[in-house]
């Protein structure tokens, strides 16, 4: 991949190319910047969209964006860790509260089985 222009460069080149004499055709610009006449296009139509001439995405919208989306990726994995966990916490929630069922249960069987010994020896 080629190694990106300077933002200053290109700025420089677009100007320039704005500011053009009339018979004076973007190829010949390029040209003489030494880049390729699409290249100098597109920086020309990113120029009018940042200056608010045409309609589009700016840089700046753009890079908050990239962002939004890498938030975005975090966020859904850490919601899917913390469903995860909450999915592991109910299973032992319900493992222990069996336990503890079936411990009161014979903590009461123990119980009746006193009160009964009791009341046969009385």
């Amino acid at each position: 991949m080629p190694v990106p222009y300077p933002q200053e460069f290109r700025d420089d080149v677009v100007r320039v190319a704005r500011n053009r004499e009339k018979g004076v055709t973007l190829a010949q610009m390029a040209k003489d910047f030494g880049v390729h006449e699409m290249t100098l296009s597109k920086w020309l139509r990113q120029a009018a969209v940042e200056d608010g001439e045409e309609p589009g995405v700016t840089r700046s919208e753009s890079a908050e964006n990239r962002e939004l989306k890498k938030r975005i990726r975090l966020l859904e994995q850490e919601n899917e860790v913390l469903r995860r966990a909450g999915h592991s916490i109910a299973v032992l929630f319900r493992f222990y509260a069996k336990a503890i069922h079936r411990s009161q249960e014979r903590s009461n069987e123990q119980i009746q089985r006193a009160l009964d010994a009791a009341e046969h020896d009385a």
